[in-house]
């Protein structure tokens, strides 16, 4: 009989970014439980303790009376991590079609009878064990989601090859996305200030709606002026799991939720740094195991040479056999995935404790003897050595430099990839989102932001930057309403003829051309050419673009002389207009057919707007233009300007 093994959720660049897919994301861990018996008395006390354990470990739990139930949930969580538990007397029929699905990543068998004389039950990897006692089930529970969140981290890489001064800014745009994030998000974090009372019940407040114990919450809450923000985290609570869950699935909301407890960690791990400094006068070597997908196997081995960064608090251990033997259990469990130990290498001389901190946060463990150094968020290390263990072809031994601060291949490609962005706080990462086409996630920020904004200024700018997260997908409609809602807090304040508008009115014009709506796209494009040709001189290059617009609307209204009126306004502005400083505008090869249409119209005029066009491809930047022709244009190296 052939199963499929268990798959844990393993370390790999997220989905969402490699495939272009946006989800949205719900969920504050990366797994869900479901518990399947057919004899529930909701009002036993027995039921109830049962269900307090099972959401102290997992916040999403679902409860099925029967088999049919609990297979329409896990249909409905087709990409999701489940674990199931399993009531024992439906386990010998039910299990066969557990095991045989996919988002199953692990069953337990409860009941009142020890089954593991049965030897059928060895027979399904997936099962973690049969369970006659709540403690017992909760102590392999823990085991289970915690080896889960260990290998959820994620990870970029750099290839060697990228780092050359010749590789070309443009190439950069995609390349690991996630990378260019690491370097320039504890930027931002540091540079933030924020109330913590008040983020701390924020943060409390929207947990409460994600089904998070309550007794975590408040213990979260008490403690967290008492106790330091190591011991939060290492501590049996929701936060480590939720921020693990948040950086790998990229869920900005939850992020800037939690940003005043990662700046905090950071913070602390500085102090300890500066106090332990004494202890790391030399070089030393700590460990950390990873599972691997074969698809992330790859891409680690693709960067020897290069850089990888740890995209998350990096947990390691000074003791190399805690490592091996988290790996080789990895591997036993999942045939589908490769073990690797990291063997890194720490200089302390050549990092500083406010870019790089790390510390033995022992004193800060519930486990005292695990010798636990953890790093900052988004590390960056060296790859080395990549060498296969003798005897075991899925075991993979790699050694890693953690990256100085002098490193200059590191600090120019730095500062390439800040190139066209000033960082100042979560409004710029969200322009950066923007950049590289994670519109979803830009769309979470800039929500989360938008619920506190302090002024109408700030609600402009934000609805301006949740227009273009819909722009980008072309969900055009939904771009509108933003832009539509800009316009009603500035019509507040701003008198019918600021400029401003004209903009906005502009914009919203192009969107409804761009859906087939002329009508409209008349009506705001007439509103933006009202306020111009009272705010700007008669001559104005931007006067002559609104001209433009109003003849493409016309052509594409079928009345030709309209649009040959407004097109010859525009002519005249513009041919007075020395070459370089033309308008760059993308749609000029529009205008050109535009004007093909019309009756009559001269060779002379239609050869000036040939020129137009011709300058605005040559002149508008190649990254912006591939990014607005789309993604797959830019993916794809045959396509020739």
């Amino acid at each position: 009989m052939n199963e499929e093994e268990s798959k844990h959720e393993i370390a790999n660049i997220p989905s969402a970014l490699l495939n272009g897919i946006r989800p949205k994301y719900q969920r504050t861990q990366s797994y869900s439980l479901i518990w399947t018996n057919t004899d529930i008395d909701e009002t036993s006390p027995e039921y109830q303790n049962v269900l307090v354990m099972l959401r102290s470990v997992v916040n999403n739990v679902i409860v099925c009376t029967g088999r049919t139930q609990c297979i329409q949930f896990l249909n409905d969580m087709d990409h999701e991590n489940v674990i199931v538990i399993c009531a024992l007397e439906l386990a010998n029929q039910f299990v066969p079609i557990l095991h045989g699905m996919p988002q199953v990543n692990a069953i337990y068998i409860f009941g009142s009878v020890n089954y593991r004389h049965k030897p059928w039950i060895a027979e399904w990897t997936k099962i973690q064990g049969d369970f006659t006692s709540i403690p017992s089930l909760h102590t392999s529970l823990k085991k289970f989601t915690c080896e889960c969140d260990h290998n959820l981290m994620p990870m970029s890489f750099v290839p060697k090859r990228f780092l050359a001064a010749t590789a070309e800014v443009e190439n950069l745009v995609l390349l690991e996305p996630f990378f260019k994030y690491s370097l320039l998000f504890n930027e931002i974090i540091s540079e933030m200030h924020e109330d913590d009372t008040k983020s701390v019940k924020d943060l409390v407040f929207y947990c409460n709606s994600k089904d998070i114990s309550e007794s975590q919450l408040k213990y979260f809450q008490n403690q967290y002026q008492q106790k330091s923000a190591v011991s939060l985290y290492t501590e049996d609570i929701f936060l480590r799991s939720m921020l693990n869950h948040a950086l790998f699935s990229f869920n900005m909301e939850i992020v800037a939720r939690m940003s005043f407890f990662i700046r905090k960690l950071h913070r602390q791990l500085e102090e300890l740094h500066k106090e332990q400094s004494n202890a790391y006068a030399n070089e030393f070597i700590v460990y950390r195991a990873q599972a691997f997908t074969e698809q992330a196997f790859k891409q680690l081995l693709d960067t020897k040479g290069g850089f990888i960064a740890f995209n998350n608090f990096l947990s390691t251990n000074k003791d190399k056999e805690v490592a091996i033997d988290f790996v080789e259990r990895a591997i036993r469990k999942n045939n589908d995935i490769f073990g690797v130990i990291f063997i890194m290498k720490i200089d302390p001389s050549k990092v500083l404790a406010t870019d790089t901190p790390f510390a033995l946060i022992d004193k800060h463990n519930d486990i005292p003897q695990e010798n636990e150094i953890l790093f900052t968020m988004n590390t960056v290390f060296r790859v080395g050595e990549i060498k296969q263990a003798v005897n075991q072809n899925r075991l993979w031994k790699v050694r890693l430099a953690m990256v100085d601060d002098n490193d200059t291949e590191l600090a120019m490609l730095t500062l390439r990839m800040k190139e066209g962005i000033s960082f100042n706080g979560w409004y710029e990462l969200g322009q950066w989102m923007l950049h590289v086409d994670l519109f979803d996630q830009a769309e979470e920020l800039y929500g989360e932001l938008l619920e506190n904004a302090a002024s109408d200024d700030d609600k402009i700018c934000i609805y301006h930057e949740l227009a273009r997260t819909k722009e980008g997908p072309r969900q055009y409609e939904e771009a509108i309403m933003f832009h539509e809602k800009k316009v009603e807090i500035k019509q507040k304040t701003a008198s019918a003829d600021d400029p401003s508008l004209a903009l906005t009115y502009t914009i919203i014009g192009q969107l409804h051309a761009n859906i087939g709506n002329y009508s409209k796209a008349l009506e705001f494009y007439k509103k933006s050419h009202n306020i111009y040709k009272k705010t700007l001189p008669p001559n104005h290059p931007d006067l002559g673009t609104s001209y433009s617009n109003i003849g493409q609307v016309y052509s594409e209204l079928g009345d030709y002389l309209k649009s040959r009126e407004y097109y010859d306004k525009a002519y005249k502005i513009w041919e007075k207009i020395p070459p370089p400083n033309l308008p760059n505008k993308s749609n000029s090869k529009q205008d050109t057919g535009r004007l093909h249409e019309t009756k009559n119209y001269d060779s002379k005029r239609r050869q000036f707007y040939q020129k137009v066009a011709a300058h605005a491809r040559r002149t508008l930047p190649t990254i912006r233009r591939k990014l607005q022709d789309g993604r797959k244009e830019f993916l794809n190296p045959k396509i020739k300007d």
